[in-house]
């Protein structure tokens, strides 16, 4: 068999790296007596299934201080990857136009529908009055998806849509259980 790699990480430091063993047997026998504060994060290639399961069955498991290493390391990546989506969502608000009431007519609309809601915005920015040719044409096409959806006893209840002047270019729609009709 070729030789085993298997990829670490010192849980004090945080650097990776891949320790080299000659067969499965060195392999295991260092994974039984594991390095403190060496976290196994797997092979370095594919070994198969059976092999792996037998070195993850060997290995010695974290005690807790190298189980608070890793914990604090997992809470650092969460509050990086929040601080780098907050960073993105604060570039993109700058990139993103300002929101007026005089914006061009034909720019394209988001609107939704729902069932218990009526029409409004999809997007929160935009505080353009939805006129009444998008209203018209967002009412016509979810008229439209409940007839397809009719027979099937269900309805329109949450639709959105784009409209661009008085016309519903694109949208999705999600059909629940129909309301009863009452007849009198």
């Amino acid at each position: 068999m070729a030789t085993i790699e298997l990829c670490v990480r010192n849980l004090e430091t945080g650097d990776a790296g891949v320790v080299t063993f000659a067969d499965e047997e060195a392999a295991i026998a260092w994974l039984r007596d594991r390095p403190r504060l060496v976290d196994v994060l797997g092979p370095a290639h594919p070994l198969g299934e059976e092999i792996e399961a037998r070195m993850r069955g060997t290995m010695r498991p974290l005690d807790a201080v190298e189980l608070a290493y890793e914990k604090q390391a997992a809470d650092d990546r969460r509050a990086a990857l929040r601080a780098m989506a907050e960073a993105e969502g604060r570039r993109a608000a700058e990139r993103a136009p300002a929101p007026t009431e005089d914006a061009p007519a034909n720019r394209p609309m988001r609107v939704r529908w729902t069932y218990d809601g009526g029409i409004q915005h999809a997007e929160p920015g935009d505080v353009r009055v939805i006129p009444v040719e998008a209203q018209a044409a967002v009412l016509a096409w979810v008229s439209e998806r409940n007839e397809w959806v009719e027979g099937r006893g269900q309805m329109v209840g949450d639709a959105r849509c784009t409209v661009v002047g008085g016309a519903v270019v694109d949208g999705t729609f999600v059909p629940v259980t129909a309301v009863p009709r009452t007849t009198s």
